[in-house]
């Protein structure tokens, strides 16, 4: 009897069974070759049969890949494909995953009443799981967006509310949502346990930039907790910077982080105060701090400048 053994664990699986018919004659000296060509055969068996498992695990990983390469491009499509283009204001947005799926989002979203939503999340997770609480807070709290009347600290209960009552998932999602004014400049922001945006001058001559810090905690943890709306306003040649974390906790090989300090004045020294130009500062910025650092978390970034009216000519 020759075993046959799993390649990877070694136990018994099965076995080839040789046996002579007894005979008056002793057993011929035959058998022991045929022994040893049981023992060749078991080997082929489990060559064979592990050939077999190793050819469906990889199925199963093509499958699966195909099935998060889908659910990517669901969860892309959830991005807007062209930002709206808003008289007097220059935009650009971007989000980088560390992963296929992010937890990242942003949205800019053109209200009935000729306003303008910016919103920036980010969930406390990755990969898939994340990416689908993602799809989740972004649809609702689009959705309430869009209802006129109700200010940024009141469309973040309603998505709070449902996000409580239709899931039961130990994550929650921070998120920074603002309604811009476009003709006088006046933004209302609720900002729910996220990262504080920052409102910049070019090079910043007035010190430190304006940063607009959390009125509420993040979604998805209580519904006892209020939100509240602050508001400024962002003047000719003034920008405004909307990021996750993967920005300001990116490390350079030593693990030292990036830091909010870093981002902003990098920001304040941008030659092209434009929302790109902004957006490019940044990630340079960023790319020479890491030194070829593998990315660790989600990066998004929103930039808005309001354009400065044009200098009209001398005489």
């Amino acid at each position: 009897l020759a075993p046959i053994l799993d390649n990877q664990t070694g136990s018994v699986t099965g076995g080839v069974f040789v046996g002579q018919r007894r005979q008056v004659i002793e057993y011929s000296e035959g058998l022991g070759e045929l022994a040893l060509a049981a023992q060749s055969l078991a080997a082929n068996i489990a060559s064979g049969l592990q050939r077999r498992k190793v050819f469906q695990q990889a199925l199963d990983l093509q499958r699966a890949g195909q099935e998060v390469a889908f659910a990517v491009q669901i969860q892309h499509s959830f991005l807007p494909a062209v930002l709206p283009a808003v008289p007097g204001w220059d935009l650009a947005a971007m989000l980088a995953p560390a992963r296929q799926a992010s937890g990242d989002f942003y949205d800019v979203i053109a209200l009935p009443d000729g306003r303008v939503g910016l919103l920036v999340a980010d969930v406390a997770d990755k990969g898939l799981g994340a990416a689908l609480y993602m799809a989740l807070s972004r649809t609702l709290i689009h959705t309430f967006a869009l209802q006129p009347g109700l200010r940024p600290d009141q469309v973040l209960a309603a998505a709070n509310r449902r996000i409580l009552e239709d899931t039961s998932a130990e994550q929650f999602v921070t998120v920074f949502y603002a309604v811009l004014d476009p003709v006088d400049g006046r933004v209302q922001y609720c900002n729910a346990g996220h990262n504080p945006a920052g409102l910049l001058t070019p090079g910043c001559p007035d010190g430190e930039p304006h940063l607009l810090y959390r009125t509420g905690l993040p979604l998805g943890i209580t519904d006892e907790q209020p939100w509240h709306s602050a508001e400024i306003q962002v003047q000719p040649g003034q920008a405004l910077l909307l990021y996750t974390d993967g920005l300001t906790e990116a490390t350079d090989p030593e693990l030292q982080e990036y830091g909010l300090e870093r981002a902003l004045g990098a920001a304040c020294r941008a030659g092209d105060f434009s929302a790109a130009g902004l957006q490019q500062a940044l990630l340079a910025d960023l790319a020479a701090f890491q030194q070829g650092a593998a990315q660790a978390d989600d990066i998004t970034l929103l930039t808005l400048v309001r354009r400065a009216p044009p200098t009209p000519p001398p005489g």
